[in-house]
């Protein structure tokens, strides 16, 4: 199976409401295009969110605001706690690369990357390149 790219209503966790993404939802989310629920939150606090959320976005999370030993905390939080079987993890970038800059493992069979189809046409100031960031996981 291949996803295509969309804007659903989804669950999102924001680590911090100063960063740029946060405003950006928070101004959003009174649309039928984003998401329906925006939690503001430090994601180490988040277990039964994590644990119970169908969808998880994290886009350019951690390395811009949290010192490397926070961030693999964090990581090591959220392997321990997204563990709802079928639920998907979209991550800029790779969890390979954001993980591997902090010499922290994936969790061995806690995901699986599955194939996105990046050929879908989001207006003429879309980047092709930056959508080639964009991962998919599935929770094994």
């Amino acid at each position: 199976m291949t996803y295509k790219l969309c804007c659903g209503k989804i669950s999102v966790v924001v680590y911090s409401s100063s960063t740029p993404a946060s405003a950006l939802i928070t101004r959003r989310s009174g649309t039928s295009s984003c998401p329906e629920h925006v939690h503001q939150a430090d994601v180490c606090t988040q277990d039964v969110l994590l644990q119970n959320t169908d969808v998880l976005v994290m886009n350019n999370v951690f390395e811009y605001f949290m010192e490397p030993s926070e961030q693999i905390k964090a990581w090591r939080y959220i392997m321990k706690n997204l563990v709802k079987t079928g639920s998907l993890l979209v991550t800029v970038p790779s969890l390979q690369e954001s993980l591997a800059a902090l010499q922290e493992a994936l969790r061995p069979g806690w995901v699986e990357e599955l194939p996105v189809d990046y050929d879908v046409d989001l207006g003429r100031d879309t980047d092709p390149e930056a959508l080639r960031q964009i991962h998919l996981y599935r929770v094994m």
